[in-house]
């Protein structure tokens, strides 16, 4: 039987564990027990609105319990949504573990030993609100009904049965629709365990040592670490971007399971799934269904006040029940799961500057990120010596994921016969080149013998990899490292490609001037195994280990 919103600290048994903290339990009656406290201080302070910024899960759901129980309004703000919200004369921040907006009053959440309250029911038609990039790249608030959310819930436990005798443990923070979803609703609703804190990094699965369910990203998945023990892990959810074929084909071997996908939006919650993400067609859920022409991507749901949505995305519809994404209707582009608007780049870097520009997602130097040309001829303040400096100023305008990295510039932009910019020609100034500017010289190597060589070389302060990493204090990025890797197996074993990172650790920073030994080994032109590599920098007469890792490579086209 799930729990409805209403009954989830009043339900179950008070010794219902609703989180494993490090082998010790969190209850239900303890968690009872703080929201209540926290209820007590909100209701003599005269607001409709409750700001939540926090990630750790149990304080979280404290904040989020005591917010609707007091007849407030959650107002959750993920990612660099705090620094975009102005404050309001009728809203308060629970948020020590973040920096509300300036003139915003706060109340603290940790527990003083205050006096409680009695906890009334939460309403079904209580609201939330939560923020998306939309359509703008702007901060835009999406009102979510606890009905819905509760009916969401519902939904996902259909689709996905085997989450009923599951822990849950997460990568992902309930400050968006996909975390608050699968990482506070289900398991309220369900009355699961949820192991804490938060996985980091993949290393932390070591915590998870109780049969589990793992909510998490495609970034995260991709950097699996099969040594790290994983035995209790049953079942996996990766959403908020795509895992892709051989991510998900890696991380089916190392599991012994497929990770299952969900697709949806903050406005319209759940709308797809299936059961092995990165193959596959996806699925509608229950009770979604598609409005005339799939092709127009208007649904019929049971997830939203109107019962319909738009889809963002582009759809190939398969069967009556099943399509293939296309990609995005707007411009708006995924880095490393954040939603970012490349109109809202331009626009931003039109106001501030007076660069006319075009952007785009480019992947370059082993990284994705933002790829910004800029038109010199209408752009006559354009200094490319200073792009850093541009970089920093944006990071104040922008959430991370939106700052320019790569940047280019022409006389003209290119363009096409219709007079529009040639995207095409534009995408060919971010194809990359290796240079001498970014290959250091060989000092010394091993002969090349049973798929083994060291090379030895400096790093000379002038090597372009230092440029922007970082000012105070240059070291060699590890996308570097994994470019140097790639460009030296080429060298001693024929034209090679970066395939996958299969593992990668760092211990120690090389720096410029730095004297640099890497050691290839399983190395052979066929590139049939894991290329296995490891830097060593010399400091004070010896060699100390400055990373290691294992490749897939392939041959170079």
């Amino acid at each position: 039987m799930l729990l409805k919103t209403s009954d989830w600290m009043n339900g179950g048994s008070p010794d219902d564990v609703l989180f494993l903290l490090r082998d010790t339990p969190i209850t239900r009656s303890e968690i009872r027990r703080r929201v209540s406290v926290l209820a007590a201080r909100l209701s003599v302070v005269p607001c409709r609105t409750v700001g939540i910024a926090e990630r750790d899960p149990v304080k979280f759901l404290t904040e989020l319990i005591a917010t609707l129980a007091s007849r407030r309004t959650p107002v959750l703000a993920g990612g660099n949504r705090l620094a975009s919200l102005e404050p309001a004369p009728d809203a308060v921040w629970a948020a020590e573990g973040a920096a509300a907006p300036a003139g915003s009053a706060v109340i603290p959440s940790e527990d003083g030993g205050d006096a409680a309250m009695d906890l009334p029911p939460i309403s079904p038609d209580a609201e939330l609100l939560l923020f998306t990039s939309g359509t703008t790249g702007k901060p835009k608030p999406v009102r979510k009904i606890v009905r819905l959310l509760d009916r969401e819930a519902e939904m996902v436990s259909e689709i996905f049965p085997d989450l009923r005798r599951l822990a849950v443990a997460s990568s992902v923070d309930p400050l968006h629709l996909y975390g608050l979803t699968f990482t506070v609703w289900v398991p309220m609703a369900l009355g699961l365990t949820r192991i804490v804190p938060r996985l980091e990094v993949p290393e932390d699965l070591a915590s998870v040592t109780v049969p589990s369910a793992i909510i998490s990203s495609p970034t995260f998945l991709r950097y699996l670490d099969p040594a790290v023990p994983h035995d209790a892990v049953r079942f996996i959810l990766s959403a908020g971007g795509k895992l892709g074929s051989e991510a998900g084909a890696r991380v089916k071997e190392i599991f012994g399971i497929p990770a299952s996908g969900i697709y949806g939006s903050t406005e319209t919650g759940v709308v797809a799934f299936t059961r092995e993400a990165g193959r596959g067609d996806a699925e509608l859920a229950p009770g979604v269904s598609f409005i005339g022409d799939p092709r127009d991507g208007r649904i019929r749901t049971p997830l939203t006040e109107t019962g319909e949505a738009s889809l963002d995305d582009r759809i190939e519809p398969i069967g009556p029940r099943t399509f293939r994404l296309l990609g995005r209707r707007d411009r708006i582009v995924k880095i490393a799961e954040e939603r970012v608007s490349l109109d809202e780049i331009e626009k931003t870097v039109l106001g501030r500057y007076d660069f006319h520009t075009v952007t785009l997602a480019v992947t370059l130097k082993g990284r994705q990120a933002i790829g910004i040309a800029v038109d010199q001829s209408r752009s006559p303040e354009y200094d490319p010596t200073r792009v850093r400096q541009y970089e920093r100023e944006l990071r104040k305008l922008l959430k991370p994921a939106a700052v320019p990295r790569f940047w280019r510039s022409l006389a003209v932009l290119p363009q096409n016969t219709q007079g529009k910019t040639d995207m095409d020609a534009v995408r060919s100034l971010f194809e990359e080149t290796m240079t001498t500017e970014l290959l250091p010289k060989i000092r010394e190597s091993t002969p090349f013998e049973n798929g083994k060589v060291s090379v030895t070389f400096d790093l000379e302060p002038e090597l372009g990899w230092f440029k922007g990493h970082f000012d105070a204090q240059p070291i060699l990025p590890g996308v570097a490292q994994l470019e140097l890797v790639t460009r030296f197996a080429s060298q001693f074993a024929g034209p090679a490609a970066l395939k996958e990172v299969v593992q990668m650790k760092f211990t120690t920073p090389m720096t410029p001037g730095d004297t640099v030994r890497l050691t290839l080994a399983s190395l052979d032109p066929e590139f049939s195994a894991n290329v296995k590599f490891d830097y060593q920098v010399y400091r004070n007469g010896s060699w100390r280990l400055a990373s290691i890792g294992r490749l897939k490579l392939c041959k170079a086209a």
